[in-house]
């Protein structure tokens, strides 16, 4: 079933619309006009409902050309969209959190995540965050989720675009494209390349990542504590890092059988870059295809006890910039933990290749 609502500019204005639809155990689609909506309050999403909005500009980074349907917020205690029932999701439209003039010592605003998810079977698609605080979440105190589709996504968040808590099982991420849309502004980005996350995610099963692209973040992806659980068996493809800091970052532990098939990260040469960092236990991930430049120290580095990474084919260039004798692939500290790298390529670097601990090893590689 399909309603049309052409009517109000605020949120509390179709707010009692889509609970009346919802409520009338009708399911479908909720069809929004092409107006700004201030976010006075929250909207809550009911069961088998899907809010699609008028198509917003096809070039996110031509501010003056941003038109569709608009959410937005002006201050930290508006409202968000809370996807509250099974099956329901949000479509063609834009969220604006509204951030205070740049200038030194400049930070974001505290806002809410913008979007929250509630439930299962949630589906986010051709959608632009802009100048947002924080993107999508789901909810960490609602116990575990099943499933979740976000494709076709613009992203531009200041401390994170996507934070996944709880997933049971295959969350499906795919075209999500974080970058700085519309901002020219060095305080903005030094802020970002220091404090920022492009997917974040705690306890997630089987999570498929695909056409993953990042500019600017301290942390491409971040797996990290607090949920349930560590993130088993990412299928992770065609996943992107330029110009920030960690590609990889993992200090959760029991982190496992993860399959990455083409990782490329450009560092920013700054205090820190590196393509992978892991610092818990018990890790295990597989990469086919990786490509690094530039990075400060390592482009790979292991800590912890019994990590193992396998690195099948790349090119890894311009590793130790502060040419201080860097590894480009290091693995220390604690015990059982290894680095298998193959067919590799070295080109530019400092001059050690691998550490000199016994816990690389690298078969069938040269150097350029």
């Amino acid at each position: 079933m399909k309603l049309r609502l052409d009517t109000g500019n605020k949120a509390s204005d179709i707010y009692p619309l889509i609970q009346q639809f919802g409520n009338g155990t009708h399911t479908g689609e909720i069809s929004l006009a092409d107006r700004p909506y201030e976010m006075d309050i929250s909207l809550e999403i009911p069961n088998g409902v899907h809010i699609v909005g008028d198509w917003w500009a096809k070039q996110p980074w031509q501010t003056w050309n941003r038109k569709g349907t608009i959410f937005w917020a002006s201050g930290t205690q508006h409202g968000n969209i809370k996807l509250k029932g099974w099956s329901s999701g949000i479509h063609n439209c834009m969220f604006i959190q509204n951030q205070d003039p740049y200038g030194p010592g400049w930070t974001p605003r505290e806002h809410h995540w913008f979007v929250e998810m509630w439930s299962d079977d949630h589906y986010i698609s051709n959608c632009l965050f802009d100048h947002c605080t924080r993107g999508i979440t789901q909810r960490w105190d609602i116990g575990f989720s099943g499933r979740c589709k976000l494709e076709w996504l613009w992203m531009h968040c200041f401390e994170c675009s996507i934070d996944l808590w709880n997933y049971a099982d295959v969350p499906y991420l795919n075209n999500i494209h974080i970058w700085p849309f519309g901002q020219q502004n060095s305080y903005g980005e030094d802020w970002e390349r220091a404090n920022s996350t492009g997917l974040r995610m705690r306890r997630v099963d089987n999570p498929s990542i695909s056409n993953l692209f990042t500019i600017w973040k301290n942390k491409g992806i971040h797996l990290t504590t607090g949920g349930a659980g560590s993130v088993s068996s990412i299928k992770g493809t065609n996943l992107e890092f330029d110009a920030g800091g960690y590609g990889i970052y993992i200090d959760q532990s029991n982190s496992q059988r993860h399959m990455i098939n083409g990782l490329k990260s450009n560092g920013d040469g700054q205090d820190g870059s590196m393509a992978i960092r892991v610092i818990g236990n018990n890790n295990q991930m597989t990469i086919n295809g990786l490509g690094t430049r530039p990075h400060h120290k390592n482009c790979v580095r292991i800590d912890g006890n019994d990590n193992y990474l396998r690195i099948n084919g790349g090119m890894i260039e311009d590793w130790d910039t502060v040419r201080l004798g860097y590894p480009a692939l290091e693995c220390v500290g604690g015990s059982n933990s290894i680095i298998d790298a193959s067919d590799i390529t070295f080109k530019y670097g400092g001059s050690n290749l691998i550490g000199w601990n016994g816990k690389v090893n690298l078969y069938n590689f040269r150097r350029i």
